[in-house]
């Protein structure tokens, strides 16, 4: 596999270094931009004498080749599952700040792939013609007494809440996640709280993508750091609802409320943990929703600072259907990053799951980083499908009553080699389980990727 990798990967990588030389000679080296696009040491023009009024020009490319081996287990036999091929995407920005109280910023994005052969062709999530990805309008309060802040937004924006394990921007994808409504953030002291009504914005490979009429999405987000900044709890509520969903049998209209709570603490110690568990209840079709899920990791450096190796293990538990049809008790995952938690394969979601993991993180040779991740898979409910990352089911042909799906390992390596350059590379494979081998086809899933990214 890794012989045809290398060999498809030296002319895109050598397409991806030439425009990285040339963003680099027309890209000064300015102060830093402020968090919410691509820009981390853009441009920044000043338009006032005060400095209080700017604009910050951002940009961002990255190039990344993928070769797969066995995907999707080999399911369907007549389609092809070995096969390598490269996602681009583009991402441009203004940030206009006003006086320090009014904001507008826009980002436009354009995401394209060489030909992809395997089943299901180019997606959604690969493909995206030139789009806004970002719009909106942020007005921000003067500070109120002891410290506190108001800031509502209004537009296309991006929604990333806490470890990004319910809702996250979705990074790893070649076309970012965004939404279109309002967001309200109020800050005061070590508290700060969101609320949001949004619609989730329909990815169209070659239209202009907009919202989602028939799903809203709503809720309110709230962390508390505790001194020092050495831990913290997060606190939410988040509600969705859609004119249509199926979960295992079970169709209709889904009004689904979660509340959760989160806690954190040591990062940069020797030990940490991040704990986090939430609960589902409402309807889809008539029938109730009761669902539920926990996620932790522990983590042991053996050494001070971050560079120091750390030892890790995890547990993640999604609940699953008893039965299919009927009362719901199939975790929603809603808008997840799945793939920092399930594996690199994302052959895994959080619905219907159990994953123990463990894994190693270093920095051998700051910053070249290494990281070693292993996961062991169950179904949680025999009477419920297996689901990827994105929230679909694994298509099998057949059935089994075995709940083992199987284990994954993934090796990644990361190398941030100035302010502006990220290189990364990885490989994983998956060993399926009895459940995979006695419902169809069960070839080892292996995959492959290396990454160029270039931010001004």
């Amino acid at each position: 596999m890794i012989r045809p990798l290398v060999r498809s990967a030296v002319p895109l990588v050598g397409a991806a270094l030439f425009a990285t030389v040339a963003l680099a000679l027309s890209a000064p080296l300015a102060a830093q931009a402020p968090a919410g696009g691509p820009a981390n040491s853009a441009p920044r023009l000043r338009l006032s004498s005060d400095g209080r009024s700017y604009v910050v020009l951002g940009g961002q490319l990255r190039e990344r080749v993928e070769g797969w081996r066995g995907f999707d287990f080999g399911v369907p036999d007549t389609a092809p599952h070995d096969d390598v091929f490269a996602l681009t995407r583009v991402r441009l920005s203004a940030d206009l700040h006003l006086g320090g109280t009014v904001r507008l910023y826009a980002e436009a994005k354009s995401a394209f792939a060489t030909n992809r052969r395997l089943v299901g062709g180019k997606r959604a999530s690969d493909v995206d013609d030139p789009d806004l990805h970002q719009g909106y309008l942020e007005l921000s309060g003067r500070p109120l007494r002891r410290g506190g802040s108001t800031a509502s937004r209004i537009g296309r924006q991006e929604l990333a809440l806490g470890r990004e394990r319910l809702v996250s921007a979705l990074d790893w994808s070649n076309v970012r996640r965004s939404f279109d409504g309002i967001s309200v953030t109020r800050t005061r002291g070590p508290r700060t709280v969101t609320a949001f009504l949004v619609r989730p914005v329909l990815q169209q490979k070659y239209r202009f993508n907009r919202w989602d009429d028939h799903a809203t999405f709503f809720g309110a987000y709230s962390t508390f750091e505790g001194p020092a900044r050495e831990s913290r709890m997060d606190v939410y509520w988040l509600g969705l609802t859609r004119d249509a969903a199926t979960f295992n049998g079970t169709a209709g209209a889904e009004q689904r409320q979660t509340v959760g709570v989160r806690l954190t603490g040591g990062a940069g110690r020797r030990g940490d943990y991040d704990v986090e568990t939430a609960y589902q209840f409402g309807r889809l079709g008539g029938e109730p929703i009761s669902a539920w899920m926990v996620a932790s990791q522990f983590g042991r450096r053996f050494g001070t600072g971050t560079a120091a190796p750390r030892l890790y293990a995890g547990f993640d538990y999604a609940s699953g259907d008893k039965a299919s049809g009927g009362s719901v008790q199939t975790f929603n995952q809603l808008f997840p990053l799945g793939h920092a938690y399930f594996g690199y394969i994302d052959l895994v979601g959080r619905q219907n799951i159990v994953d123990a993991s463990g894994g190693l993180q270093w920095a051998v040779r700051a910053p070249f980083a290494v990281q070693v991740d292993g996961h062991r898979f169950w179904r949680a409910s025999g009477g419920d499908v297996l689901y990827r990352a994105g929230g679909t089911p694994v298509a099998r042909p057949g059935t089994s009553a075995s709940k083992d799906v199987g284990y994954e390992l993934d090796v990644t390596l990361r190398y941030p080699a100035n302010r502006h350059m990220l290189a990364s590379a990885g490989y994983s494979r998956f060993f399926p389980g009895t459940w995979v081998k006695e419902t169809g086809p069960s070839k080892p899933v292996e995959f492959a990727f290396f990454s160029l990214q270039y931010t001004m």
